[in-house]
């Protein structure tokens, strides 16, 4: 058995806008998700994730000096689905950011803000998987590599919305590949 493990983060830099934005708007310490794999042959772990204009890899210790971890949720794995999720994550490397959709998800907030909560609306610029942002990528690779239905609308979610879908699949134990 492997693991690998999703993770909740946020720079440590705390001055840096995008993500104070994303921590106010969800009331969390974190703003962003990645994926964590280690490399027992490299002695080191590396991260997949969207940041800056697309996803990338990072090794992990670069990724902890300019990064607070949160939170990690491990999954544990057979060979063979790490060596999937892994690919998957070979393939999708350099896929970019959802830029429009974030703004979107921005806009969204403000809407809700101005009418108490009243109005709440769908995302108007689905990517359909052509760009992605931190946590629809670390749903995609979710569903794709272990074949588990995310049923919330990652163009318009959180990062606090798709934390409590990833707690709520450890806590019913079903964070597996089916």
């Amino acid at each position: 058995m492997r693991s690998v493990r999703i993770g909740f983060s946020t720079p440590k830099d705390r001055l840096l806008i995008f993500p104070w934005l994303i921590r106010k708007r969800d009331n969390t310490k974190y703003s962003h998700s990645y994926w964590r794999f280690k490399s027992e042959s490299w002695g080191t772990d590396f991260i997949y994730q969207n940041s800056g204009m697309h996803t990338n890899f990072m090794g992990s210790k670069r990724f902890e000096q300019i990064n607070e971890v949160i939170e990690e949720i491990e999954i544990k794995v057979s060979d063979e689905i790490e060596s999937k999720i892994g690919k998957l994550c070979v393939n999708r490397e350099g896929k970019g950011y959802a830029v429009g959709q974030v703004l979107w998800k921005g806009v969204l907030w403000v809407i809700s803000i101005i009418t108490f909560g009243k109005i709440e609306l769908k995302n108007p610029i689905p990517d359909n998987d052509y760009a992605t942002d931190c946590i629809e990528e670390s749903a995609k690779i979710l569903s794709l590599g272990l074949g588990i239905d995310v049923k919330i609308d990652m163009d318009s979610a959180t990062v606090k919305q798709w934390y409590d879908f990833v707690k709520q699949l450890e806590a019913k134990n079903a964070l597996r590949a089916n």
